[in-house]
Order: C-alpha cells, then structure tokens, then sequence
C-alpha cells in the first residue's frame, strides 16, 4: 500500500517509468566494475526503481560480474564483461551479464562460492547458461510487488 495522503487516502506505490534498455560493455577487470555499477544505478533511478528493488538488483549484478572478471578469463588475457538491462511495461526487470570466457568448475572454495545463493535470494529467477563461447547470466525481477 502506498503513502497515506492528508485527507486519509492511500497514495498508490510509485510505478516504474519507461527507459530504453541499458546495454554496457567493459574490460573484466576489477576496477572497471565501479563504472559499470555507476550507470546501473543512474538507469535504475531514471526508472524509478524503488531503494529496495535496486539494492536487490546492484547485488545480484555485482555478484554476476565480479565472477565473471574472477573465474571467466582465468587461463587466458582478459576479455569483457557485458550487462544489459530492460524494463517491461509490466513492471518485470531483465538483467544480463555476459562473458567469452570458459566456466570454471568450483573446486575448493575456501568459505566462498555464496554469490550463486545471494543472486537467487535477492532476484525472482536466476539461470546460468554455460556455453564454449562464454557464459550468460539471466535475472529477473518484479518490481514494486509486480507479480512476475
């Protein structure tokens, strides 16, 4: 329910506006990723993204792209990092994030290996998609209560 209004009737929640989707390329490396995060974040709140939602989302692609710029490229030069993001009229957010690299099969995680679970926690559906030619991460989320 929204925000209660002087004369006692409910405001209804905030919905989201329409933006054009947000497609972002940069090198897997560690320090790219705060440029990226950035713009995420400037794209959420031109959507009007409520805090929680775009915490949620910040999250799950933080966790997305630092494995891909740890474990993507690991027995090769470094390649790229791709998210992109649309928002559908229905209030439902897409979110990918895309490498070339090879999928690394946790061995000895040492106490780590959690940002499979934290994605899932915060995100309404999480699919990895491992292919020779890299790995896709496809996230979805429903936002202000939105079913999905």
């Amino acid at each position: 329910m929204g925000a209660q209004r002087s004369d006692g009737a409910s405001e209804p929640e905030p919905r989201v506006r329409s933006v054009p989707p947000l497609w972002l390329t940069v090198p897997a490396r560690p320090g790219q990723l705060a440029g990226l995060r950035r713009a995420l974040r400037e794209w959420m709140a031109q959507a009007g993204l409520n805090e929680h939602d775009a915490t949620s989302v910040q999250v799950a692609v933080g966790e997305a792209t630092s494995n891909a710029v740890e474990h993507a490229y690991v027995d090769r030069e470094t390649g790229l990092v791709r998210l992109t993001a649309e928002l559908a009229a229905d209030g439902l957010l897409s979110v990918q994030v895309i490498d070339n690299g090879c999928w690394r099969r946790s061995g000895n995680t040492g106490g780590r290996g959690r940002g499979f679970p934290l994605m899932r926690a915060v995100m309404d559906h999480v699919a990895v998609y491992r292919r020779p030619e890299g790995t896709t991460v496809r996230m979805r989320l429903a936002l202000n209560g939105n079913p999905a």
